[in-house]
């Protein structure tokens, strides 16, 4: 299968890495990577420039829920180009999948189904939502895949906890934001497997566990034997800007039946998890 994976961030690189090891032919593109085809998303694409596939997944994005409020440009990238993309694509034949987010949701109630009605309430969330609305318009040609929190070790909140506990300094976490974690590779895994199998329409992909990122972080120091005094508590209410969902979780269960594939749950999860410059810990 050829598989365009357009934007090459973390999301992007993790799947065109698993479709590569899955056999399929990839095209990536970037704006900054020389060795991949040139793409900006700021910018209307012209999809004759790009080589025709079964599937192109639209990964390029301005992604946070402050960029997305502070930077004008954001708009035009997560939804007008992004929305002629994919219209371009599909009108010459290629079936589009597109990374959305749990943020469509408003986050009142816990494992949101794939009809559930989104209800965002960020303006990341909103151009989000505003796609999908789009995409659900010509449900035969597209997938949306809708993600919780994807942990990697390369980035983000897990990597810079993991070398704070390897220093033997502080971490601050919410006790009353919660998260439902799946890693890059899981995600990047069942998103190549409805890919594979065919499949157009909204699908999730969640942890069926869900905790406030405290007892997350307690749980990754009592695996891995840090300290967990080393957690300190914080609130996300206590900062007045700070988009706090009381449930972040969304139901997967129809995504794990297609794949016939569950995603762990933390006990099983914590221990695939490599602690940088730890080569004892298993991946």
């Amino acid at each position: 299968m050829k598989i365009l994976v357009i934007g090459d961030g973390t999301l992007g690189k993790s799947l065109a890495n698993e479709s590569i090891k899955r056999g399929h032919s990839v095209f990536k593109t970037s704006r900054k990577n020389s060795s991949c085809l040139y793409l900006d998303l700021s910018r209307k694409v012209d999809v004759t420039t790009l080589p025709k596939t079964e599937w192109a997944i639209i990964a390029a994005a301005v992604s946070g829920f402050k960029s997305c409020e502070k930077d004008q440009k954001a708009y035009t990238v997560n939804v007008t180009n992004t929305i002629n993309l994919a219209n371009d694509l599909m009108q010459r034949g290629t079936r589009i999948l597109f990374p959305s987010s749990t943020a469509v949701f408003n986050g009142e109630k816990p494992f949101y189904g794939p009809t559930a009605h989104p209800s965002p309430q960020t303006k990341y969330g909103q151009q989000k939502a505003e796609v999908e609305e789009f995409l659900n318009e010509n449900s035969s040609k597209a997938s949306i895949v809708r993600y919780t929190k994807i942990l990697t070790t390369e980035s983000g909140i897990l990597y810079n906890w993991l070398n704070s506990f390897q220093k033997q300094e502080e971490i601050t976490a919410f006790t009353d934001l919660s998260i439902a974690p799946i890693l890059i590779g899981d995600a990047a895994f069942a998103t190549c497997r409805l890919m594979e199998e065919d499949k157009t329409g909204i699908y999730h992909c969640s942890s069926s566990e869900e905790v406030s990122y405290y007892d997350f972080a307690q749980r990754l120091c009592k695996h891995y034997g840090f300290d967990k005094k080393l957690v300190k508590e914080t609130t996300c209410k206590s900062n007045k800007n700070m988009y706090c969902p009381p449930f972040s979780s969304l139901d997967a269960t129809e995504t794990e039946n297609i794949i016939n594939w569950k995603f762990p749950k933390m006990p099983e999860m914590i221990p695939q998890i490599l602690v940088p410059n730890n080569s004892e810990a298993k991946l």
